[in-house]
């Protein structure tokens, strides 16, 4: 379904495959009607196959990158707002702001307001949406977040929070917020509601 979004709103995806199941990559490829490039996993981990997408997404020449999870089809159609800013040389980075989170699952709704506001509570910026996966950043931001390799840490949703936090305490990189009115898909409500390993991560 994003691959389908992301083509029928112009834009060019990279997307990194990890599936034994090559067809899947194929079949993602097809939806995507010549707007996707897929490339197989080329070190396994969920930090190293999002610096594989950012990587590639430079060397394809993108001004500008956007990450986004491929359950999160519905941000597809508000990225204009979010990519316009960046474009326009107001920000290095806009990270998307939900205007409600009323269409999560119970537990995501409460624990991620709540690390919502501990992280706030650390930057000072409670605009921040610091939960919601979609970011987008110049190539100089790109730049800046490719440098964690994840040696001193964990590596897997890390990427999309540290280097921001690298960020405001340098105060190298402006980052900005924008709201979007992002409803999650019932489908993943569906799975992920009291689903217990979910609720752990």
């Amino acid at each position: 379904r994003t691959a389908d979004e992301v083509s029928v709103h112009g834009y060019r995806m990279v997307v990194v495959d990890g599936s034994p199941d090559e067809s899947i990559g194929r079949a993602i490829s097809t939806a995507g009607r010549g707007s996707v490039s897929v490339e197989r996993e080329k070190q396994k981990g969920m930090g190293s196959a999002r610096r594989q997408c950012f990587r590639s997404a430079l060397e394809m020449g993108a001004e500008v990158v956007v990450w986004i999870e491929p359950e999160k089809y519905p941000i597809v159609k508000h990225l204009s707002s979010c990519v316009d800013p960046v474009i326009l040389g107001e920000c290095d980075v806009v990270v998307p702001r939900r205007e409600s989170l009323d269409s999560y699952p119970s537990y995501q709704r409460c624990s991620e307001l709540l690390a919502i506001w501990e992280i706030a509570t650390t930057t000072g910026r409670p605009d921040i949406d610091w939960m919601f996966g979609p970011r987008v950043w110049n190539r100089r931001a790109t730049e800046h977040f490719l440098k964690y390799d994840g040696k001193n840490g964990p590596d897997n949703w890390e990427i999309l929070v540290v280097p921001f936090i690298w960020a405001f305490k340098k105060g190298d990189l402006k980052i900005l917020s924008v709201t979007v009115p992002y409803v999650h898909p019932k489908e993943q409500v569906f799975a992920e509601e009291g689903d217990i390993e979910m609720n752990k991560k």
